[in-house]
This record gives C-alpha cells, sequence and structure tokens, in this order.
C-alpha cells in the first residue's frame, strides 16, 4: 500500500464475498470480513479497468491482499462483522461493488504495494 493511502485509511468497511447458490437458486454470501480503507461518497465520474466512465455511488481506496474483494461481492461503510446474523441484504448500506481497479505503486520507493480502487 502507499503510504498516503496507508495513512488515511481510517473507515472500517464490510465485505461479504459471492458464494454458491443454495437449493433455492437464491445467492449465498460468505462471513463478513473487516477492512480499512479511504472512502469518498458521491464521487465524480472514474473510469474502469476496462476503460468505462462510470459515476460511483461511493469509492474506496485500500491496499491489494489475498482477501480483496471481487465484482460482484458486497460492502458497507462500518463493522457488521459483531452481528453473526446479518447479511448484505439485511445490511441496508450495503452496496454491490462494480468495479475494481490496481494502482501499480511499484514506481514509488521503499516497495510499496499496489493500491486498489473499489468502485460501487
Amino acid at each position: 500500500m502507499s503510504r498516503p493511502t496507508r495513512r488515511t485509511s481510517t473507515a472500517y468497511l464490510t465485505v461479504w464475498r459471492r458464494a454458491a447458490e443454495d437449493e433455492f437458486g437464491r445467492q449465498t454470501w460468505s462471513s463478513p470480513s473487516l477492512l480499512k480503507a479511504t472512502v469518498d461518497i458521491g464521487s465524480n465520474y472514474k473510469y474502469t479497468s476496462k476503460g468505462i466512465q462510470i459515476v460511483p455511488r461511493s469509492a474506496y481506496w485500500m491496499e491489494t491482499s489475498a482477501s480483496d474483494p471481487s465484482e460482484g461481492d458486497q460492502i458497507a461503510k462500518g463493522d457488521f462483522v459483531t452481528i453473526a446474523e446479518l447479511d448484505p441484504v439485511s445490511v441496508q448500506v450495503a452496496e454491490i461493488i462494480k468495479s475494481i481497479k490496481v494502482t501499480d505503486c511499484s514506481s514509488l520507493r521503499g516497495g510499496q504495494i499496489d493500491d486498489i480502487l473499489i468502485m460501487t
């Protein structure tokens, strides 16, 4: 993670990853995980990794890791991990991740980890 992103990552986010569908064809979700990020609500237009221009409801910057969210997962600002019975459908503030864009930080000094931009 770049040093500026690490310093400004103060918001907690809860992420639910997509799991298999149940026997009735409904989407199920993994247990929620907690991440720290920088949050931008109601941001201006941005470009996806495919070069498509979108206006996201929210944008989140964080460091890359093995537990990175994927497109189609759900994300909510706040710590909902401690409330085990909640899923993203019952958390009314959860948003579907529409795009993820990786920012290469290898050119920065000190071998910094890449950043990702998550857009909903």
